[in-house]
């Protein structure tokens, strides 16, 4: 508590100073302040920035220009932020995988603890200081489309990552990467820059989202190969059992004293028949449900492999500009 009171002298002692020469730009502004609640907390206090005038009085107290201005700043904090955010994720699992492979005894388990704490609480900071710079964001333009695609809303779920340290766990190829890591449109930043952010912030997610991509191929080919097979051995049981229809032969009979038939018995063969137009309708019903899911089959001239490779996609990287076709 004593240094919560000392930081909160500090801060309004700032503050006043600041005050004072903000009027003298913005005199303007001098009703607002003077509203003000003399027993609101330091940190609570409204600086009266153009973010914290409504949007429709921005032009009737000339705060348009330092509007755009404070607009650019709160881009750049917001991206800065983003950046942040996304070493801090890294640099805390990095952290945790050293802490469980090299940490032994309590002393070097207490010092691991410390710093993987402080790097959680440069995330929290990162993600308070984005949701912030988006707020202001967003009343600077009066919610405006672009702010509202250019810079998402950030939820808890999405400050993480996959591991970028350690192998591939159970799952994780069906987890996909939050918005963070695919952060690319930065309004205010010209190509070259957007692209340095990028690669600064994705370098190992790129490649890692690329095995998830290419083990998400292999594993549509293998449910299109499986699928295939049930169709094959939906019509192979149905040649099965119509082939078991001609061999139903007497000596599967009940022995009966009264009278005796040369030939397949009528119970078995009904029953042969019966199975053999269930697996025709199960191969049917497969074969169009293949059909309308986009399956389809190699043709007479070409092995699986070939044909497996025919209808894989491939993604070519354009690594001058920065792209993918």
């Amino acid at each position: 508590p004593s240094d919560i009171k000392t930081r909160r002298r500090l801060l309004s002692a700032e503050i006043l100073p600041w005050r004072n020469r903000h009027l003298a730009v913005f005199p303007q502004l001098k009703p607002f302040t003077d509203a003000l609640d003399p027993e609101v907390l330091p940190e609570d206090e409204v600086l009266f920035l153009p973010s914290d005038i409504p949007y429709d009085q921005h032009a009737a107290l000339s705060l348009t220009h330092h509007a755009s201005t404070e607009f650019q700043l709160r881009e750049g904090e917001a991206n800065n932020a983003v950046n942040l955010l996304c070493s801090s994720i890294l640099h805390g699992m990095v952290l945790l995988d050293s802490k469980n492979e090299q940490s032994r005894g309590v002393y070097q388990n207490t010092r691991a603890t410390k710093f993987i704490n402080l790097t959680k609480a440069k995330k929290h900071t990162a993600t308070a200081r984005y949701r912030h710079s988006r707020t202001k964001l967003l009343a600077l333009s009066n919610r405006s489309a672009f702010v509202l695609k250019d810079y998402p809303e950030l939820h808890d779920a999405d400050t993480w990552a996959k591991n970028a340290a350690s192998a591939r766990k159970l799952g994780d190829g069906a987890k996909v990467d939050s918005w963070i890591w695919t952060f690319g449109r930065l309004r205010g930043l010209n190509a070259t820059e957007k692209l340095a952010f990028i690669a600064e912030t994705e370098k190992v997610q790129w490649f890692r989202a690329q095995a998830d991509t290419e083990r998400w191929v292999e594993e549509v080919d293998l449910l299109e190969e499986e699928f295939r097979r049930v169709i094959r051995s939906c019509e192979k049981m149905e040649s099965v059992w119509l082939d078991l229809t001609a061999s139903a032969s007497t000596k599967y009979r009940p022995i009966s004293t009264t009278w005796q038939m040369p030939g397949p018995h009528p119970g078995y063969v009904s029953y042969a028949y019966q199975k053999a137009d269930m697996y025709k309708k199960m191969g049917l019903d497969a074969r169009q449900l293949f059909k309308e899911a986009g399956g389809e089959w190699p043709n007479a001239t070409e092995s699986l492999s070939d044909y497996v490779h025919r209808r894989r996609p491939t993604t070519h990287v354009n690594w001058a500009a920065g792209s993918e076709v």
